[in-house]
């Protein structure tokens, strides 16, 4: 069984464990996935023992995007790019890999789900956090007219 949760401050509105439960099921992937709101004081610590009790990866919402960028002892290109971490997976050798997704999920939404193009639009973003941040280089990589 793979131990997965989502951590942040507040986490009530994630919807990360009905999906991560629903999709465990489509895949025949034995997944426990759990919510963990935690003080930004506690962050690395939570982090760490959720680890070290052989966890295997963390989304992460806000207020800890930056933080786990901090973390991770690797990151992914898009990660480097955003400074800023939304997943992270714990290898069994010990090392922590950051990754963000949040662009490459905008991204589809709007191409393949929308079924609209970005291409010489021009877009508007409201918001600067570690969310905006992981967004960003995906867009450009659309070739919007204007961000």
């Amino acid at each position: 069984m793979k131990k997965l949760a989502v951590i942040g401050n507040p986490i009530e509105f994630s919807q990360s464990p009905y999906i991560h439960h629903y999709f465990s099921k489509l895949t025949s992937i034995n997944v426990e996935y759990s919510k963990i709101q935690v003080e930004e004081s506690q962050f690395y610590q939570t982090v760490e023992n959720f680890k070290s009790s052989h966890g295997h990866g963390m989304n992460v919402t806000v207020p800890f995007k930056l933080k786990a960028y901090q973390y991770a002892d690797k990151h992914t290109e898009l990660a480097q790019y955003a400074k800023a971490v939304n997943t992270l997976l714990f290898e069994p050798s010990g090392t922590t890999i950051g990754h963000n997704t949040d662009g490459l999920g905008l991204i589809n939404d709007i191409k393949q789900n929308l079924n609209w193009q970005i291409d010489g639009k021009k877009i508007l973003i409201l918001g600067a956090g570690g969310a905006v941040r992981g967004i960003i280089a995906p867009l450009i990589q659309e070739n919007p007219e204007q961000i």
